[in-house]
């Protein structure tokens, strides 16, 4: 039997090393532009970036949320960059949505990805939305038994 199919977590990872999840965690965002902890994607060939909402407080009228990965190489102040294709769209309450993306094409040297997340958020009186993103790496290769 392939090891892929008795060992899926030598094949994924979802967290890192000192076990935080990959991604952006639940919070009540106001409208505007925040971001993620950055985290490693060395090896990896490929991920999944799910992003959802929960309810929206202070009756917007519309709420929308937008989320993409940036890449940056390693160092102090790195540059980061959006992930060409990686946006995902949610709109509305209790909503979500994914997208599968393509990490072999990150410009070279760029081994950090992070989670931008964009809320938007049209009327109401001070409306806030519930916001997640999770990213679950895949693609990587396996050591010789």
């Amino acid at each position: 039997m392939h090891p892929s199919f008795v060992d899926a977590g030598a094949h994924l990872r979802t967290t890192t090393l000192d076990g935080k999840a990959l991604g952006y965690p639940p919070a009540r965002l106001s409208a505007g532009t925040t971001y993620g902890d950055s985290f490693n994607a060395v090896g990896a060939k490929s991920c999944v970036l799910t992003a959802s909402t929960g309810t929206a407080t202070g009756a917007p009228t519309a709420q929308k949320c937008t989320a993409s990965l940036e890449s940056a190489p390693t160092g102090t102040s790195p540059s980061w960059v959006a992930v060409d294709g990686s946006a995902v769209f949610v709109d509305g309450d209790k909503k979500s949505a994914r997208r599968n993306v393509d990490l072999t094409r990150l410009p070279s040297g760029h081994a950090l990805l992070r989670v931008k997340v964009v809320a938007e958020l049209t009327g109401g009186t001070t409306p806030t939305q519930d916001v997640a993103a999770a990213v679950v790496l895949a693609g990587f290769s396996t050591l010789p038994a």
